[in-house]
């Protein structure tokens, strides 16, 4: 409280307002103002407002992988002049196997007949499947556990296909799940 002198000689009584003050405290802030009763002899009576402000707590967004593309360059084609087709395909950066399917016809109800893993090694295939294989890495005859990842350009199949032509198609797959099915192929041995 501030006293001034009058020009008759009392004193007045002015009140001064206080200025706001902010206390922050973890994640809630809390504000106060002040505001004056105005009085002529009483004492001063000061209250104060206050607010509470609550934030959300933080969050972590994570991105689960993309499925891979569709596998793209497939070529079935006569492989080695003894009966076998052979099928070629490209590789897909996201891809962590591949999974090979046949046909008799380019329309008909295609079956698995290999699975390979290109980041174990691991691989299951169907007997007439005599070589899976990259620059890097033999799947069929198996070639044993990969010491890192396959990071071959382009894959090839071949089985021992008996009379008549086949069609193939590949589709990529990682832990996201699976891409879609590659372009049909077809071809029969020589």
């Amino acid at each position: 409280m501030l006293a001034a002198c009058s020009s008759d000689g009392g004193s007045a009584s002015t009140t001064a307002t206080e200025p706001a003050t902010s206390i922050a405290v973890a994640s809630t802030t809390t504000s106060a103002a002040a505001t004056t009763t105005p009085s002529t002899s009483a004492p001063t009576t000061t209250t104060l407002a206050t607010s509470t402000t609550t934030r959300p707590p933080s969050t972590t967004t994570t991105v689960a992988p993309a499925v891979p593309g569709r596998v793209s360059g497939v070529h079935a084609f006569p492989g080695g002049g003894s009966g076998e087709v052979a099928v070629n395909w490209n590789a897909e950066p996201d891809a962590n196997g591949y999974r090979i399917y046949r046909s008799a016809t380019p329309d008909g109800d295609f079956v698995l007949v290999a699975d390979i893993n290109v980041t174990n090694g691991d691989t299951s295939a169907t007997s007439e499947v005599v070589n899976i294989w990259t620059a890097q890495h033999s799947y069929v005859p198996a070639g044993g556990a990969l010491a890192s990842r396959d990071t071959s350009s382009e894959f090839q199949y071949v089985e021992l296909s008996g009379a008549g032509e086949r069609c193939f198609k590949v589709r990529a797959y990682n832990d996201a799940g699976r891409g879609h099915s590659s372009s049909v192929s077809c071809s029969g041995p020589v």
